[in-house]
C-alpha cells in the first residue's frame, strides 16, 4: 500500500533514467540529496513524496509529471449547486495564491565572479558582480557578468528544508555551445554555498556565492 501523501510513479522510471546517465544508486542519492536508502525505496515501490519527486525531477532535467503516472478524471453525474462550485473556486485560487506567496519569498544573495587560473584576486582580469534576486522554486533567472559571460539559477526546495541550486554557466569567448559546465549544490537556508567551474584548457576559473534566504 503507498504511504498517505505519496505520489505514483511510473514503473521503473526512475530506475530507467538513472540507468541511462549510467549512475549507481549512491551516486544519485548524492546528487539528489535524498538519502540512500530512500532512492532505494523509490525505485522498488514506485513512489515517493512530493519533494522527493521534484529533487529527481531536477537532477534529471525533466518535469516533474513527466516522473508520475497522470491522474484518470473519473466523470461524475451529480451536479454541484453555484455556491458549492464558487467555494472550490476561491480555495484554489487562494492556494495557487499562497504558494506562489511562498516561492517567491526566497532571495538569493549572490557574487558571481570570473578570474584566469593562476591569477591573483587584486589584478585587473577578475570581473565581479554582485547583488540579490528573487526566485520562484524552479525559475530560471539569468546573471549576465559581462558581455561575454552570463549564469543561470534555479532552486528547488527538497526534504529537511534543503535547497538545490542549479545553474549554467555560459561564455560566449568559448566557442562549442558557449556552455562551459552545469555545476549544481545543496546547501540550507542562510547558509552560503560556493559553486565553481574551472577549466584547465581555456584557464579560466567561473565562480557563483549563493545564499538563500527562504
Amino acid at each position: 500500500m503507498m504511504k498517505t501523501g505519496y505520489m505514483k510513479l511510473k514503473p521503473n522510471q526512475i530506475k530507467l533514467l538513472r540507468e541511462q546517465k549510467a549512475w549507481s544508486q549512491s551516486h544519485l542519492a548524492e546528487v539528489s540529496g535524498l538519502s540512500l536508502r530512500t532512492i532505494q525505496r523509490i525505485e522498488k515501490e514506485d513512489s515517493a513524496s512530493q519533494e522527493s519527486v521534484q529533487a529527481l525531477a531536477s537532477v534529471f532535467e525533466t518535469n516533474a509529471s513527466e516522473l508520475l503516472i497522470a491522474n484518470k478524471v473519473k466523470k461524475s453525474p451529480l451536479l454541484f449547486p453555484a455556491s458549492a462550485i464558487a467555494a472550490v473556486i476561491a480555495f484554489v485560487v487562494a492556494y495557487a495564491w499562497s504558494s506562489s506567496s511562498v516561492a517567491e519569498n526566497l532571495v538569493l544573495d549572490f557574487s558571481a565572479s570570473y578570474r584566469l587560473l593562476g591569477s591573483d584576486t587584486r589584478e585587473e582580469n577578475l570581473l565581479t558582480i554582485d547583488g540579490a534576486i528573487h526566485l520562484k522554486e524552479n525559475e530560471t533567472t539569468r546573471l549576465k557578468l559581462n558581455d561575454l559571460i552570463s549564469y543561470e539559477i534555479s532552486v528547488s526546495f527538497l526534504e529537511d528544508d534543503k535547497i538545490l541550486i542549479l545553474s549554467h554557466i555560459f561564455d560566449e569567448g568559448v566557442g562549442k555551445g558557449n556552455l562551459v559546465g552545469s555545476p549544481k549544490i545543496i546547501t540550507l537556508n542562510h547558509k552560503e554555498a560556493i559553486i565553481e567551474v574551472g577549466d584547465e584548457k581555456l584557464g579560466k576559473v567561473y565562480s557563483i556565492r549563493v545564499t538563500p534566504h527562504k
